[in-house]
């Protein structure tokens, strides 16, 4: 599906999009746009509800989606070696479980349930969300994210006597993304993702093993800025509610991580599991990451020392990030030589080099004009900066109500 688009309403059960319903089997979809409001059961996205084997770049969907089960601005369900670049969803969404501004659940999925016997050998996936934001607003129960609600890795056997797995990875990945909207929820609720989680596991079976075989999920580079509030006791974090690895199995590799990413919104509810970054650590590992504890409003998070909080003026400073391995080098001309993270010091928090445009659409990409004033720009969209400027969380950390405050650059 090329350079096509949508505008109507659309509803159903499973499978449900504003473009198409099943995106599977090695079809692309690029350079595509619906604008319709959305409502489903499981799997439904603004643009597509389902997006397995499959690919999606350079599209956006800007409709309310409404779902129940795994619901996503653009995508529902993203899930084995299905890959989404390059694209946003700019709509807000509601959902039970599986909730996010962009993709409701990223999933690889690998398990042997309720039979006998067998070998699973080599079978292998990535599900991946690239270069792509959401600002959409979002509300759900659980599993409730800015961007993504669940990025959920397993390898598993369950109930199902002598059957091995083997020389299997499953890799769930997010990366360069950011999210804007607030987040609201129950419990697994995070300003980027809600439950980010990796499982290796063999459970009521005799005879079965998982040999040679990982489980990844991870999210890479990437920052929330809107919001994030828990009307419950569960878990809630800047950034992410809860990190999860578990792993029952021997031999094998799981991880859940957390790299060089941050978080600035408000994060708020009466529990105890609540931070500045991520609001549960269970196993997993978090490197190069931060929070501001004057617009988070919390001192300290899951998973990593109270010193990767800190202040609004610390989180303006270069010197922050690059003194943890925060690539900040701009190459126009060969981008191969270039870093990931552009900020100017002293005025904005950093901003992903991806997001560099010459035609203007968003606020972000005004400002990334200055990573190259010499080229040609051309401004696509209206862009108002009011909302930027009342938003100490924001990318410019101003608040125009406040007698000292920071400008556009």
């Amino acid at each position: 599906v090329l350079n096509s688009y949508a505008t109507g309403r659309v509803s159903g059960q499973d499978d449900v999009g504003g473009l198409v319903g099943y995106n599977y089997d090695g079809s692309s979809i690029s350079n595509s746009y619906a604008t319709g409001s959305i409502t489903g059961t499981d799997a439904t996205g603004g643009l597509v509800g389902k997006n397995q084997f499959a690919s999606i770049a350079e599209s956006y969907a800007s409709g309310l989606v409404s779902g129940h089960y795994r619901a996503g601005g653009l995508v529902g369900q993203n899930r084995d070696g299905g890959t989404i670049s390059n694209s946003q969803a700019l709509g807000n969404v509601n959902g039970y479980y599986g909730v996010g501004g962009l993709v409701g659940a990223n999933q690889e999925v690998l398990t042997a349930v309720f039979g006998y016997g067998g070998v699973i050998d080599n079978d292998n996936g990535t599900s991946r969300i690239s270069n792509s934001y959401a600002t959409g607003n979002v509300v759900g129960t659980n599993s409730v994210g800015g961007l993504v609600g669940l990025n959920d890795s397993e390898i598993s056997i369950n109930f199902i006597d002598n059957v091995t797995i083997s020389n299997s990875t499953r890799t769930v990945d997010i990366r360069n993304s950011y999210a804007t909207g607030t987040v609201h929820g129950d419990e697994n609720v995070g300003g980027l993702v809600g439950l980010n989680r990796s499982t290796l596991a063999v459970t009521g079976s005799s005879g079965s093993s998982i040999t040679s075989s990982e489980s990844v999920a991870s999210i890479n580079k990437s920052y929330a800025t809107g919001a994030v509030t828990i009307t419950s006791s569960g878990r809630v974090g800047g950034l992410l509610g809860v990190n999860q690895n578990s792993n029952n199995t021997n031999g094998n590799a799981s991880s859940a991580s957390v790299d060089q990413s941050y978080a600035t919104g408000s994060v708020s509810g009466d529990t105890f599991f609540a931070g500045g970054l991520i609001g549960q650590n269970d196993g997993g590992t978090v490197t190069s990451s931060f929070w501001d504890i004057d617009t988070t409003g919390q001192l300290i998070s899951a998973g990593s020392d109270a010193s990767y909080g800190k202040t609004t003026a610390e989180l303006l400073m270069k010197s922050t990030y690059t003194d943890t391995g925060w690539d900040f080098t701009v190459d126009i001309n060969n981008p191969n030589n270039a870093g990931t993270w552009f900020m100017i010091d002293g005025e904005t928090r950093p901003f992903l080099q991806s997001e560099y445009s010459t035609s203007i659409t968003n606020s972000h990409q005004l400002q990334l004009m200055a990573m190259d004033s010499t080229a040609n720009y051309t401004l696509a969209n209206n862009i108002n900066m009011a909302a930027e400027f009342n938003k100490l969380s924001g990318m410019w950390a101003t608040d125009t109500g406040t007698p000292s405050g920071r400008g556009f650059v």
